[in-house]
C-alpha cells in the first residue's frame, strides 16, 4: 500500500486499496477475500503491509532475577497497540510497550516476569502512528 504514496502523483487510499485487493487475495484468500460480502481482516493486512525481512524482532519473556526464560518469539511484523489514555509521547509509550513487567510470574521463584523487544540489527521497523 505505501507504494502508492512514493510517487509525485498522490493516489486516494481507496485506488490503492482497489490495486493491491486483487494480488492480497492471490496470496492469501482466506485473509484477502476478493468478493463484495467479506472484509479484509485488518490484522492480516497490517501483517502485509508492515513485514520486513530486514528487520526482525524477538520478543523475551524472562525472570530478572532467576534469568528463568519463559517464552520466546521472533516476528517479521511488530504490531503494537498503544492505550491513548495518557499524556505520555508515542516514543515513550513504546519504549514502555517493549520493555515492562508483566503480569505473569516466574515458574522458578514466583516473582513477576518482564518483557524484552529487541531488533536484529537495531532496525528501525516501519511505523505509523494512528489517533482516533
Amino acid at each position: 500500500m505505501s507504494e502508492g504514496w512514493q510517487n509525485d502523483e498522490q493516489e486516494s487510499l481507496e485506488s490503492v486499496r482497489d490495486r493491491i485487493r486483487y494480488p492480497l487475495s492471490q496470496r492469501d484468500p482466506a485473509s484477502f477475500p476478493y468478493n463484495e460480502r467479506e472484509g479484509t481482516d485488518v490484522y492480516a493486512l497490517i501483517d502485509q503491509v508492515f513485514s520486513s525481512p530486514t528487520c526482525q524482532s524477538s520478543t523475551e519473556e524472562s525472570c530478572p532475577h532467576c534469568h528463568d526464560m519463559l517464552n520466546r518469539s521472533t516476528s517479521s511484523s511488530p504490531f503494537w497497540h498503544l492505550e491513548g489514555k495518557t499524556s505520555a509521547t508515542i516514543s515513550k509509550q513504546l519504549q514502555d510497550t517493549l520493555n515492562t513487567t508483566i503480569n505473569k510470574r516466574c515458574r522458578t521463584c514466583l516473582r513477576q516476569l518482564h518483557k524484552t523487544t529487541n531488533f536484529q540489527d537495531n532496525c528501525t521497523p516501519p511505523s505509523l502512528p494512528c489517533l482516533y
